[in-house]
């Protein structure tokens, strides 16, 4: 994992504070590198541009999904650049649903539909052995080799299909 993405971004809507604020003091009770707005955020900062140092160094984020969270501009802005994320460096999004569920969730964001969300009441010793897997299998996917099949269009996929090969390090300087 890259040494400058080494935090946790939380993401929910101000409605939802009280949640957000027991999910971030669960994670920094149990020495987890957070990025919390209501921490890193002060006084007379650009919102937008400490947001968005947040994203670029954190490796995972927690989305708190909630009825009121598709109302706010600002959660589905991050939510956006977290899929996009998702694809380009490897990031996980790891839901945390609150006042609602997947079903929910499917009709406001069909995009997370695939992502396996838990439940925001967890206690808090469950929710970190359950972040500290998801930490785990994100080292293992971000450290496994790249493979060919990671960098062809679906066009290729239908000519020569199944067919994933190492990428060379003599190739990197093509990527």
């Amino acid at each position: 994992m890259d040494e400058n993405r080494n935090k946790i971004f939380i993401s929910y809507t101000s409605a939802d504070q009280e949640v957000a604020n027991r999910v971030a003091e669960c994670l920094r009770s149990k020495n987890k590198e957070i990025w919390f707005d209501q921490i890193e955020i002060v006084w007379g900062d650009h919102t937008v541009s400490e947001i968005n140092k947040g994203l670029s160094t954190s490796f995972m984020g927690i989305v708190i999904p909630s009825r009121n969270f598709f109302d706010r501009e600002i959660p589905q802005l991050e939510l956006n650049s977290m899929v996009f994320l998702m694809n380009l460096v490897k990031f996980r999004i790891l839901p945390l649903y609150h006042d609602m569920d997947h079903s929910d969730l499917l009709l406001r964001y069909p995009l997370l539909s695939n992502i396996r969300g838990e439940k925001a009441d967890e206690d808090c010793d469950m929710l970190v052995s359950k972040l500290e897997n998801a930490v785990k299998k994100t080292r293992e996917l971000v450290h496994r080799p790249l493979m060919h099949s990671d960098l062809v269009t679906n066009s290729d996929l239908r000519q020569s299909p199944g067919r994933a090969t190492e990428v060379d390090q003599s190739e990197w300087k093509i990527l």
